[in-house]
């Protein structure tokens, strides 16, 4: 085990109290997380709630951590679909960063494995579906109860007033939603607010509009009214 995995077991046997825990595989880096470090991983003989394929995201800023948490645990509190939280351990810990463990999820995200080959034959998928999978996933996220995680939130930092207040994402992309056939789950919580639908909404419009693809010249340019396409079809479904 490298160092930090080996912290990361000092912290979840310090935290549930277990000193025999341990790894039933070492863990796996996931990418994808930009901000923070994630590790798949599955321990032995795991105490209740910790069973399972889990995830560690191990995040820098402990303010952000345990943000990031508080709106997790709100979200699956009231059924929407979000990794559920398990354990967190705050930057005392040996692993000297905040620690959230959550549930693993299978799914891809709807723009994975996009390229200049393969966009022509995505394109028909993409206009068809992606609008609609976040049109919903965000509808079902604006119409849950703000109220009991803004009461927590609220003793972390103060957000300014609005008159219409919801549960925004905050950064609500394709590469942040897993798709496993019809489910469609929302991950990474890190910039969440409970603010007006417009944050949300104007954002996931920008992104679609100009998508951040990496992409040659001719395979950018077929793409750009595509993208408009649906960042016009994601604001009316």
């Amino acid at each position: 085990m490298n160092d930090q995995v080996s912290r990361l077991l000092a912290t979840l046997r310090e935290t549930t109290g277990r000193d025999t825990l341990d790894f039933a595989a070492p863990p796996t880096p996931l990418s994808g997380g930009f901000y923070a470090e994630m590790y798949r991983f599955r321990l032995v003989d795991a105490p209740d709630g910790l069973d399972g394929e889990l995830v560690a995201r191990i995040i820098p800023d402990a303010t952000l951590g345990e943000w990031e948490a508080t709106v997790q645990r709100g979200l699956t509190a009231q059924g929407f679909a979000s990794p559920a939280v398990r354990l967190t351990a705050p930057s005392s810990s040996p692993l000297g960063r905040y620690l959230m463990v959550m549930d693993h999820i299978d799914g891809q995200p709807p723009l994975g494995g996009l390229s200049f080959g393969s966009i022509a034959t995505q394109i028909p998928n993409l206009v068809r579906r992606l609008p609609d999978q976040l049109a919903h996933i965000t509808a079902a996220l604006h119409q849950l109860d703000p109220g009991p995680i803004a009461q927590r939130l609220e003793a972390l930092e103060t957000e300014p007033a609005t008159t219409t207040r919801v549960i925004c994402h905050g950064d609500l992309h394709p590469f942040n939603l897993l798709v496993d056939g019809d489910r469609s789950v929302l991950v990474d919580w890190t910039v969440a607010r409970i603010a007006h639908p417009a944050f949300d909404l104007s954002f996931t419009q920008l992104m679609l509009a100009n998508p951040p693809i990496p992409l040659p010249k001719a395979g950018a340019a077929l793409l750009a009214p595509v993208a408009r396409g649906i960042a016009r079809r994601f604001l009316t479904s």
